[in-house]
């Protein structure tokens, strides 16, 4: 009966400790995607970025790429959404990967230096955007 007791008290002060959080900053992708689901540019845009960049390899340019690109780069415009911004960053490591390829190790890092200042000027981030900024601040032409 005591030990009972006793984790019942650890339970009631342990909510105490978290009193500063404020849930309502969480920012989830999910809810994002919901909120933005009108804009078929989103709808599988990680197959879209990914079939952009093969067929930019089989064209021998980067046009899909920057086509992409302008799409994300337009609808942000009209709807500053951090979802947005990780797909356009996002965007960047393939645009970053097909230079490099190129042998244009200059504009590569200047394409994946896109991606990382897009994502340090990001508010609220969450797991997602941090993973993606440690995968662009890693690439291998940084290094």
């Amino acid at each position: 009966m005591e030990r009972l007791l006793f984790i019942s008290l650890l339970f009631i002060s342990c909510n105490g400790n978290i009193k500063g959080f404020n849930k309502s900053q969480i920012i989830s992708y999910q809810t994002q995607v919901q909120s933005i689901q009108q804009d078929s540019l989103l709808v599988g845009i990680q197959e879209k970025i990914y079939n952009a960049f093969v067929q930019s390899f089989m064209d021998e340019n980067n046009n899909d790429l920057n086509l992409l690109h302008e799409k994300l780069e337009n609808l942000y415009s009209t709807k500053k959404n951090n979802i947005i911004l990780y797909w356009k960053s996002y965007l960047q490591f393939y645009s970053s990967i097909y230079y490099l390829q190129k042998g244009d190790k200059e504009t590569a890092e200047k394409e994946v230096g896109k991606g990382i200042d897009w994502l340090e000027e990001m508010k609220n981030k969450n797991s997602e955007d941090y993973v993606l900024l440690a995968m662009l601040q890693g690439f291998p032409q940084l290094q």
